[in-house]
């Protein structure tokens, strides 16, 4: 495949050297098959392409996965931390509207005359 869509698909094994602006696209592919640690009997560079064995692709997508694996957590703290603030903010949105059933509710107690003895328990 060429060395863009390489460096595409493959560039969660080495973020530092497939976003780096200041390699052309085969030396970043050359230091992220080198940063992988595949043998080299399972790659060839071309002068437009990275050719990879089935096996070698196989490992690269593989590394890929371990390496996104250890993102996990910082991930899974961030998503928490987004539905957190995400239902908050709904919450702060539905807040008046919650305050004037409140007070309905409580006129409603106060107009009929219940007290807390004389409710029934639903169960």
């Amino acid at each position: 495949r060429p060395f863009k869509e390489f460096l595409f698909q493959f560039k969660f094994i080495d973020l530092s050297v497939s976003e780096n602006p200041n390699l052309d696209p085969k030396e970043a592919a050359l230091r992220l098959l080198k940063s992988s640690k595949l043998p080299s009997e399972e790659y060839q560079l071309g002068k437009t392409m990275v050719f990879l064995k089935q096996t070698g692709a196989k490992e690269l997508t593989q590394i890929q996965r371990e390496c996104l694996s250890s993102w996990e957590p910082l991930v899974s703290v961030l998503e928490a931390y987004y539905a957190g603030r995400r239902h908050k903010k709904q919450l702060l949105k539905k807040t008046p509207f919650i305050i004037r059933a409140q007070a309905h509710i409580r006129r409603h107690l106060v107009d009929n005359n219940v007290s807390p003895a004389t409710v029934q328990p639903a169960f």
